[in-house]
């Protein structure tokens, strides 16, 4: 097959940092039950060795994106568990986007027709990060704290992919609670 695809050290080296994450003891697993991360893991690892598709980074994402929307509270505050998720997220993403050319199956064809996929996939992670935000902050008492505090997280996490003035608008939002004209943008 013709690029498109993640060969299967990719996965098994992204299954091996979500393994560093995952701190949880074995106090830890007994008093509270293993934490959401490591269950990820136990259901990542038979997957080690297995290629990855632009279609399946895609569904990673968007799963992580779900399961990430759950460890935010009423006025759109994460906990620390969501943080580890966020983390492990903000981690295959940088791998994604930093893929080398050698990863990807079918040589430099093979990594052109990645890179042309990587790109699109980069602008609907990032806008679906920017929805994501806007759609809890629609169902919190006070939406403008919560826009405040996504767009905090969002800037916390390096915003990776965002063009300059894009990483100023979500440093506004940050600050003000308040969506920019470069943000209205990307949004559409």
């Amino acid at each position: 097959e013709l690029g498109g695809m993640l060969k299967p050290e990719f996965s098994t080296k992204f299954v091996e940092g979500l393994e560093s994450l995952k701190k949880q003891t074995k106090w830890g697993k007994a008093t509270s039950g293993e934490d959401e991360l490591s269950q990820l893991v136990e259901r990542y690892t038979p997957l080690k060795k297995e290629p990855i598709t632009l279609s399946a980074a895609q569904e990673i994402d968007e799963g992580l994106s779900e399961l990430i929307d759950g460890f935010y509270d009423n006025k759109g505050k994460i906990s620390k568990k969501g943080i580890k998720i966020q983390k492990a997220q903000q981690d295959f993403r940088n791998m994604i986007e930093e893929a080398p050319e050698s990863s990807v199956v079918g040589n430099k064809e093979g990594f052109d027709a990645w890179k042309r996929g990587q790109k699109e996939w980069t602008t609907a992670t990032r806008l679906g990060d920017i929805e994501r935000i806007l759609t809890r902050a629609e169902a919190m008492d006070n939406p403008a704290t919560s826009i405040k505090a996504g767009f905090r997280m969002l800037e916390r996490t390096g915003m990776r992919g965002y063009s300059k003035i894009e990483k100023e608008a979500i440093k506004h939002a940050a600050r003000s609670g308040v969506i920019g004209g470069a943000l209205r943008t990307v949004l559409g």
